[in-house]
C-alpha cells in the first residue's frame, strides 16, 4: 500500500543522513496500516546525544499509530538524528 503499511507483516526500512552518518531505521505495520514499531540504529551518531533516539523509548515510540512521521517531535540535543529518522521513516513508507 503506498503511503502506509499493509499489514503486520510488513516492514519498511531505509536509511537518511544523520548528525554522525548514516541512520537506518525500520518500521512494522499494524493490522490497520499504522505503524506498529519502530527502530533505529545510526553507529556513527554520537553516544548520549543522537544514540538517545533509539535508547530512550518515548522518541520511537511516537511512530506508534500513526502512518508517518508527521507530528513527531525531535528529540532535544539530538534534533539532527531525530529529523533524519523522521526522514527515513517517511521514505521506507512512501516506498511501500
Amino acid at each position: 500500500v503506498r503511503g502506509g503499511l499493509s499489514g503486520a507483516a510488513t516492514a519498511a526500512t531505509d536509511r537518511e543522513g544523520g548528525a554522525g552518518g548514516g541512520v537506518g531505521c525500520c518500521g512494522t505495520g499494524g493490522d490497520d496500516g499504522t505503524f506498529a514499531g519502530v527502530t533505529a540504529e545510526g553507529p556513527g551518531e554520537t553516544a548520549g546525544l543522537g544514540s538517545r533516539t533509539w535508547e530512550e523509548p518515548d522518541f520511537l515510540a511516537q511512530f506508534v499509530g500513526k502512518t508517518s512521521g508527521e507530528g513527531v517531535d525531535a528529540l532535544s540535543g539530538a534534533t539532527i538524528t531525530s529529523e533524519a529518522i523522521i526522514k527515513a521513516v517517511d521514505k521506507a513508507v512512501a516506498s511501500q
